[in-house]
């Protein structure tokens, strides 16, 4: 079943699974690349911030996210300048994108690092499903819709576990 954008039912709010990588190495760099990636690029042209005040600092490279609909479904997590947001779906075209970069720059040891850091918070990375929120009819949902296929829909509460866990 669809969602309804004129719905203000939680029951007809659809759903995505967003990735929380924490970056232990060379933070500063790695985000501004990421910035430059095809997620990065949809949150620009959408002139959404990808540093929103709210984010302490992470960046957020998830279209149409905003902080009512991230504190409603991340539960305890605290983010800083250290994390990025990224739709589930995005993975492995940052991870190809983090690669290209360092395959590009066979002098520049800080881009292999890029990688390095990059496979690590991907492997400790939580999974956030975030809802949308009710009454934002051009919002969350229109921006997931036209990103890559592969967007998980359901109805179901916020769920906070680790990308291992499986789904």
């Amino acid at each position: 079943s669809s969602s309804s954008s004129s719905s203000n039912s939680s029951s007809n709010s659809s759903s995505c699974s967003v990735l929380v990588l924490e970056f232990r190495r060379q933070p500063t760099g790695l985000m501004a690349a990421l910035s430059g990636s095809d997620a990065g690029l949809r949150v620009a042209a959408r002139s959404q911030d990808a540093r929103p005040r709210w984010a302490g600092g992470a960046l957020v490279l998830v279209p149409g996210l905003d902080e009512q609909a991230w504190r409603r479904s991340s539960g305890s997590l605290t983010l800083g300048h250290q994390h990025a947001l990224v739709l589930e779906q995005d993975q492995a075209a940052i991870r190809a994108y983090v690669r290209r970069l360092a395959l590009a720059s066979r002098t520049s040891s800080s881009h292999f690092l890029w990688q390095l850091a990059y496979n690590e918070a991907r492997a400790a990375a939580h999974t956030v499903l975030v809802n949308e929120l009710s009454g934002q009819p051009s919002g969350f949902a229109d921006a997931l819709s036209s990103s890559k296929p592969g967007l998980h829909a359901d109805a179901g509460g916020a769920a906070v576990r680790p990308a291992w866990g499986g789904a």
